[in-house]
């Protein structure tokens, strides 16, 4: 039970920071400064999707950083990844859904 708390609190924490940095919003400056650094570096797309372009590939890297963080280091950090990925594949789902 602990596991699934621990990575619903870091799937809200990953998507407080994907939309954070969606157009309008208070760190898209932020964002736009980080692709133009990796777009001169050739890189946009491979560091930026899970840097901050894509939930579900930024749920593996944010809580392999994260977790650590919050919680110290644990053998079950490897299964909350694989939750946190789940979770936010659904969320994005929701956030971009369209009739």
């Amino acid at each position: 039970m602990i596991t699934i708390l621990r990575a619903i609190e870091i799937s809200l924490i990953v998507t407080a920071i994907y939309s954070s940095m969606r157009e309008g919003m208070v760190f898209e400056k932020v964002r736009i400064q980080v692709e133009k650094i990796l777009e001169k570096v050739g890189q946009s797309n491979w560091f930026g999707k899970p840097l901050y372009g894509c939930l579900t590939c930024m749920g593996g890297i944010y809580t392999l950083l994260l977790y650590p963080l919050l919680y110290g280091y644990d053998v079950k950090m490897f299964k909350t990844v694989l939750i946190v990925i789940g979770i936010n594949a659904i969320v994005d789902k929701i956030i971009h859904f369209e009739v």
